[in-house]
């Protein structure tokens, strides 16, 4: 008989969710900024493995100028980094987010407190529109 000692594995659920939220000009407004999504959305321990931007057809982003978006939760750009609003991302079928399922792009909340999922609008304002942001989230809460 062997003398090896063996390994017990233990299986954790840990579980993902996938989260929809709708940026809408006529609820949000569209001025250079910050606009909160969602508060507290990433509790400590949970990270973003995905993200994406889906397009509301026929009610595109539009601005009187070169506006920006981006969307974070902990540092500039961390789930979309700025992008023109009439590029793809907004006028597609869906634009991808920076955290593109694979460990190097994970976004994880490290600190003590929820973060809040951030819009941020800049080099001018927006007019009108709107589009979802789905985000896949998951992590242990501490």
């Amino acid at each position: 008989m062997s003398t090896q000692s063996q390994t017990t594995q233990m299986n954790v659920a840990i579980p993902v969710t996938t989260h929809r939220f709708l940026y809408d000009f006529d609820l949000h407004g569209g001025a250079i900024g910050a606009i909160e999504i969602a508060d507290g959305f990433l509790l400590p321990g949970e990270y973003i493995k995905q993200a994406y931007v889906e397009e509301v057809v026929g009610d595109n982003p539009t601005s009187g100028g070169s506006a920006t978006i981006a969307i974070h939760v902990s540092q500039a750009n961390d789930v979309l980094t700025a992008t023109a609003y009439n590029d793809a991302v907004f006028t597609g079928t869906f634009g991808a987010g920076a955290p593109v399922d694979t460990a190097a792009s994970f976004v994880k909340n490290t600190g003590t407190t929820a973060l809040d999922l951030t819009l941020t609008i800049a080099d001018a304002a927006l007019t009108g529109g709107s589009f979802y942001i789905n985000v896949v989230k998951t992590g242990q809460r501490d």
